[in-house]
């Protein structure tokens, strides 16, 4: 896996191995859309950002898996990611971090699912979510509603823990300014914190 968050950019590299950017795809994301983290695990390329248009047909709303060779879009992963603005009117992806087939998406966003009947939604999740790696399901029990309060900008696996950084001051109802470490398959908040 290699990731480079953080790294904004307005085409997507091709990596190959520890050589870094050989070439980059055409005609993916647009120049609107800034991408700030990818990471590469073996044939896909995970890429967020703000709300990306991919070939001019595929649209994300932050979060994209990608062939890592060809660059085409899962087109049913992307599609299973419905993250929308959250208070600010802004929506986007700040980090990506891979455990296994767990995907963790930090940002400033709201996952919403559908109410029905009708066109409108709910909030289900916030600003940190878990997702399966191949097909974009919601992992529910980790990804909760009362996540963090504002954005989340650094995920880092630790073990079988996770470092949250961000400016954010709650978490699941517990003062947690800026950083925190929940367990990685609860996402309860673990009782050593920094």
């Amino acid at each position: 896996d290699r990731d480079v968050t953080g790294v904004q950019t307005c085409a997507l590299p091709i990596l190959d191995g520890m050589e870094g950017a050989d070439f980059f795809f055409s005609g993916l994301p647009n120049a609107a859309s800034p991408i700030t983290s990818m990471i590469v695990s073996g044939g896909s390329l995970y890429v967020g950002g703000e709300p990306l248009i991919i070939n001019s047909t595929v649209s994300s709303t932050g979060l994209a898996k990608l062939d890592a060779k060809t660059g085409v879009p899962d087109v049913a992963f992307t599609q299973a990611v419905p993250l929308e603005f959250n208070s600010n009117n802004r929506a986007y992806v700040e980090s990506l971090a891979l455990a296994g087939n767990s995907l963790y998406v930090g940002g400033n966003f709201a996952w919403t699912i559908s109410i029905q009947p009708g066109p409108s939604v709910s909030p289900y999740a916030r600003n940190i979510v878990k997702v399966d790696a191949t097909t974009g399901a919601l992992d529910s029990t980790f990804s909760q509603v009362n996540g963090p309060d504002y954005d989340v900008i650094s995920v880092v696996v630790k073990g079988s823990a996770l470092q949250l950084i961000g400016g954010f001051d709650t978490y699941r109802g517990i003062g947690t300014p800026f950083t925190l470490q929940v367990d990685a398959a609860s996402g309860e908040a673990l009782p050593d914190n920094p």
